[in-house]
């Protein structure tokens, strides 16, 4: 499979699984209008999800909260 395909699908699972961990538990948490919960859940999931980089046909993984890449 192709780095680039290998990122897409990588970006893919780790952004809808967390919007709908996020989905639910915003959900269970707080009675709103369900068009404000999927805003809510799209920002918070685009926030803290890792994103999977190629550069030079190698994948790199970087999260959030640290500055550099990991190759991965």
């Amino acid at each position: 499979m192709n780095s680039h395909t290998k990122a897409l699908l990588g970006n893919l699972l780790s952004f809808g699984s967390l919007f709908v961990f996020c989905r639910i538990g915003l959900d269970s948490l707080f009675d709103m209008p369900t068009l404000v919960l999927f805003f809510i859940a799209g920002i918070v999931a685009s926030l803290f999800s890792p994103k999977f980089l190629v550069h030079k046909n190698r994948l790199y993984m970087k999260y959030p909260w640290k500055k550099d890449p990991r190759e991965f």
